[in-house]
């Protein structure tokens, strides 16, 4: 996945698959409505398909992130979503416990689970991708300020280095819009910019801010000093503020554009 669509792609998805949302889905650990299936009655070991597809159809109605989540991939994704229960059943009866079985099913998957929100992205509609834009440039200020190579990894769709990282308001906001783009569907009035018009956008751009440059061409370098994670960083919120000066569906359109060009 290229930087454009990993850099939509953020921590809220990425901590809701990696833990299975026992910890994760921007909860932070805490209180909040984001879980894994109750235990109350069986452990996972003990779980058939039918069990747990009732589990996340009762925390979906709920109004539970998690089974929204898993529900949502259900419609938009179906071999997706059979794999992730297969995953979750395969690893809870090799004698890992409910936690480990669900984080190590959610690690496993994840990978593919990116590469679905990465198409999902393309063809959302324009305020699904504007909001998502929103969150991304508050998250790179937020990580900026904080840690630029943490930065750098949330442009490059990695995970944090813990979850205290981002606030947790903002995990559940990216997390909340993650699960709206999958419910959402295809919006078949999507569009997608020309390569044309994205680089007459972006090269004036490039050519009067060197560091904007510099920034980019910094993403592809191994092992970025601080000062060059910064440099990157910038240069990303520079460009997605330019970006939304623009009207809302040219910002959504340029965007799917540059995704497009990023595979």
């Amino acid at each position: 996945m290229g930087v454009f669509k990993a850099s939509l792609v953020g921590t809220g998805f990425l901590l809701c698959f990696g833990a299975f949302g026992v910890v994760a889905c921007g909860d932070g650990g805490g209180s909040g409505s984001y879980s894994a299936p109750s235990k109350s009655s069986k452990s996972f070991s003990k779980y058939s398909r039918a069990d747990l597809e009732a589990e996340y159809a009762k925390m979906a109605d709920s109004g539970d992130e998690t089974g929204r989540l898993i529900l949502a991939l259900k419609s938009y994704e179906p071999a997706l979503y059979n794999e992730f229960l297969d995953a979750i059943i395969a690893e809870s009866k090799s004698g890992k416990s409910d936690y480990d079985a669900g984080y190590a099913a959610g690690e496993a998957m994840r990978p593919k689970f990116l590469e679905a929100f990465g198409k999902a992205i393309l063809t959302t509609n324009d305020k699904n991708v504007n909001d998502l834009i929103d969150v991304a440039l508050e998250t790179y200020k937020h990580l900026n300020n904080k840690d630029p190579q943490e930065c750098v990894n949330n442009i490059n769709g990695l995970p944090p280095s813990s979850m205290t990282v981002i606030p947790v308001k903002l995990q559940q906001r990216e997390s909340k819009l993650m699960v709206k783009t999958f419910e959402d569907g295809v919006d078949r009035s999507a569009r997608a910019a020309s390569q044309d018009e994205v680089m007459a956008w972006m090269i004036p751009l490039m050519t009067a801010d060197a560091e904007l440059s510099q920034g980019f061409t910094n993403l592809a370098l191994p092992n970025l000093t601080d000062a060059q994670a910064r440099v990157s960083c910038n240069g990303m919120i520079t460009l997605f503020e330019d970006l939304k000066k623009r009207p809302a569906a040219e910002v959504a359109t340029l965007f799917r554009g540059m995704a497009q060009m990023d595979q």
